[in-house]
């Protein structure tokens, strides 16, 4: 039993160093179970971040709230003659607190060591950061070519994963054109776009499309942060009422003396 309870103190005390290298690597999309892997694999990085945290969670417990360890686990020393559990139950829940804080700690450490440039792959904190302050546009070259043409598609970057060497797992495009590249000559030159679901995709009001583009399918990829302008009668609409406001407006200005 001592053997037992001694294996899962041990994890406990790890998980906020597995938990630094899961938020380290949350950010950059790792398949989920390629994040538990590692992060359990780098056993001796996570031991010496753990022991970084536990001594650090010490020092605040001890200086400011006049923590002390001794006393603490002092009653583990007579637990032979407790004549309650509830000694037991007290050092089992609050350490089970402490080990749920610890490692929400660590987790959050690594999140913010991934945004100071400490992750694997750097140019995934770019497309990140640009994913969420505006639009990421993709355009997948696929595997598939026939007659010197390569099937190519655009659309906004909804998510992305990938491997621990850096490469692609899968795509998945939001409103999805597909064109070809043609290879002949000396400058491949594109083709016009033709949106998946032809002149009604934009007319297409609370639905969704993904297209998904494994990683076996695709030959290149570019991620481009410029933001996606769409079109529609409604906007032009409006966009031609405003303007002739704004010319009547101007018309009927009186000019300054």
């Amino acid at each position: 039993m001592s053997v037992a309870w001694t294996t899962v103190l041990i994890i406990a005390l790890l998980f906020p160093g597995v938990f630094f290298f899961v938020g380290l690597f949350f950010t950059e999309r790792f398949s989920r179970e390629v994040v538990r892997s590692n992060a359990i694999g780098e056993v001796g990085l996570a031991i010496l971040v753990a022991l970084v945290l536990h001594l650090a969670a010490y020092g605040v417990l001890a200086g400011v709230f006049g923590f002390d360890l001794a006393a603490f686990l002092g009653p583990l020393e007579t637990y032979d003659r407790w004549t309650t559990l509830r000694p037991g139950v007290t050092i089992a829940v609050n350490g089970g607190i402490y080990t749920v804080v610890m490692a929400g700690v660590g987790f959050v450490a690594g999140l913010i060591a991934s945004r100071w440039g400490l992750t694997r792959h750097k140019w995934i904190a770019v497309v990140n950061r640009s994913m969420r302050e505006g639009i990421v546009t993709a355009f997948v070259m696929t595997t598939t070519v026939e007659n010197d043409r390569v099937l190519m598609y655009k659309g906004v970057l909804s998510e992305f994963y990938l491997t621990l060497d850096g490469s692609l797992t899968y795509v998945i495009l939001k409103n999805c054109s597909r064109f070809f590249m043609k290879m002949d000559g000396d400058n491949p030159t594109p083709t016009d776009l033709q949106k998946l679901f032809g002149d009604e995709q934009d007319k297409r009001k609370d639905q969704w499309d993904y297209l998904f583009v494994d990683a076996k399918n695709i030959a290149n990829i570019l991620f481009d942060p410029s933001p996606e302008i769409k079109t529609s009668d409604k906007g032009n609409e409006a966009l031609d009422k405003a303007l002739a406001e704004l010319r009547t407006a101007v018309g009927n200005a009186t000019p300054a003396p």
